[in-house]
């Protein structure tokens, strides 16, 4: 029949891949855990990485509309500026025009 030692290795060796194989399932299993935990983390950063973004435009289009407020706030005091210039310019003119004519009126007595 068969040979005693034949089957005894056979069994030996039967029983090293069968511990060989629960080892390797039991690493599989922890790579797999490994593996959704790692999922999960990626899936929470991506998420707060997002957020972050949103907050960023949401900022920036802010700060783009304060800019917008800010810079037609200065045009209008560098136009209301140069209003009061004009105007100021004007009434010194007005008032060197009229010192000449009251300048003419005095010489013109003087001379009576």
């Amino acid at each position: 029949a068969s040979d005693p030692n034949k089957v005894a290795g056979l069994e030996a060796k039967l029983a090293e891949l069968r511990m060989q194989q629960t080892t390797a399932e039991r690493r599989n299993k922890e790579l797999q855990q490994s593996l959704q935990q790692m999922q999960a983390d990626f899936e929470q950063e991506k998420q707060q990485l997002r957020s972050q973004l949103a907050d960023a435009e949401r900022l920036a289009y802010q700060r783009q509309i304060e800019a917008a407020s800010w810079e037609k706030q200065v045009k209008e005091k560098i136009q209301a500026l140069q209003e009061s210039d004009r105007a100021l310019k004007a009434l010194e003119r007005e008032r060197s025009e009229a010192e000449k004519g009251w300048q003419k009126g005095r010489d013109a007595q003087g001379q009576e």
